[in-house]
């Protein structure tokens, strides 16, 4: 549902996406009661990597983009990966 509603946000919007909105949304999926963990400075997943973005992959008129999704490209945060420990653009 999420994805759906992303698609229809115009393309320059989506291209932009910016770390906070990445960051609050990954935070609101993986801590819905908001008593999630915390790390031992206190900060919860999405802020261990906030405006950590990786490598780009290149960039258009628009600006930087790491990621092609369905042929767009997208500049987005990477998320904390406890199994990676450590910031990841994928699960994998």
């Amino acid at each position: 549902m999420c994805v759906q509603r992303l698609l229809r946000v115009p393309q320059l919007v989506r291209e932009r996406l910016d770390g906070d909105a990445v960051r609050e949304h990954n935070e609101a999926i993986t801590d819905e009661q908001g008593n999630a963990w915390y790390d031992l400075i206190g900060y919860e997943n999405g802020d261990k990597c906030a405006w950590d973005f990786g490598t780009a992959l290149g960039s258009t008129h628009y600006g930087l983009y790491n990621q092609v999704i369905n042929g767009h490209d997208y500049y987005l945060q990477r998320e904390y990966s406890n199994a990676h420990s450590g910031c990841v653009l994928t699960g994998t």
